[in-house]
């Protein structure tokens, strides 16, 4: 198997080799006497994260929707979405299992969002919880723009980008009520 890494000499201010470092993605070696055992170095590296940073697995369920969580080999979290009917999408990432998780649960509420309401029970942060509700009221007047005002898609979204017209659509919708 051949592995895309690196051995660069290192060298001091005046271009004198003085050792060299092996690097792939983000792992690096320490200062290498030689070209062999930066190398070798890389090669214990990156085999040590293949047998047991690799291992470290976080399975997360909301709603029928899974998300396993695993280390992956340039050093962030790899999520792998097993959606309800069995479909599995993949995405690498450098994030912690932290952010990733919280990446998971942000998409999920936005997939299971119900066009009404601008809360979600799935999200465990504050400032998540505020983009949500941000990110539904701007769906919500969009949709009110475009059905209601006849908007044309730019103008749409200018119209519901500008968080003041929130006001005008919660008139609209008491009236309808």
């Amino acid at each position: 198997m051949h592995i895309n890494a690196t051995i660069k000499p290192y060298k001091t201010g005046r271009g004198r080799i003085v050792g060299y470092l092996g690097g792939f993605a983000s792992l690096s070696t320490k200062t290498c006497d030689t070209k062999e055992q930066a190398q070798a170095e890389l090669i214990h590296l990156i085999g040590q994260r293949c047998d047991y940073r690799s291992t470290e697995v976080k399975i997360v369920t909301l709603a029928g929707h899974v998300a396993v969580i695993s280390c992956g080999l340039f050093g962030g979290s790899d999520l792998r979405h097993v959606w309800p009917g069995g479909h599995v999408s993949l995405s690498c990432g450098g994030g912690t299992f932290a952010e990733t998780e919280s990446s998971f649960r942000y998409h999920v509420a936005q997939t299971l969002w119900d066009h009404v309401s601008v809360d979600s029970d799935i999200l465990t942060t504050d400032d998540q919880r505020k983009e949500f509700k941000w990110w539904a009221q701007f769906q919500l007047r969009y949709r009110h723009a475009v059905d209601v005002l006849a908007m044309k898609d730019g103008e749409a979204h200018n119209w519901a980008a500008d968080p003041s017209n929130q006001k005008a659509l919660k008139d609209v919708q008491a009236v309808a009520a």
